[in-house]
């Protein structure tokens, strides 16, 4: 019994010891990425999306034509957002490698 006691600090140390391990290896990649271009933050923010139609009864053919003719738009702003944040990544995947 009294030698099982005597290991119990030493146990506790390794053990506080040990624990540190796995943040040490850590690695905070704020201090390593860089920002995200504010054109890109914008490209997706709330306000590019098509507003809902606000009417109670039905669509009149010339308002689902108009609906259509924004969501494509806001289709292609976002497709081509999408592939400027792709190529951001992609620059920054090829810098981070090289390093």
């Amino acid at each position: 019994m009294r030698y099982k006691l005597a290991r119990l600090p030493v146990i506790a140390c390794l053990t506080m010891l040990l624990a540190g391990c796995v943040t040490s290896g850590a690695v905070d990649t704020r201090t390593m990425l860089p920002p995200l271009p504010a054109d890109l933050v914008a490209c997706f923010g709330p306000r590019t999306l098509v507003p809902r139609p606000q009417g109670k009864g039905p669509l009149s053919a010339a308002e689902v034509e108009r609906l259509v003719a924004q969501l494509k738009i806001s289709e292609w702003a976002h497709d081509r957002c999408g592939r400027r944040l792709i190529a951001f990544y992609e620059a920054l995947a090829a810098g981070l490698k090289g390093n």
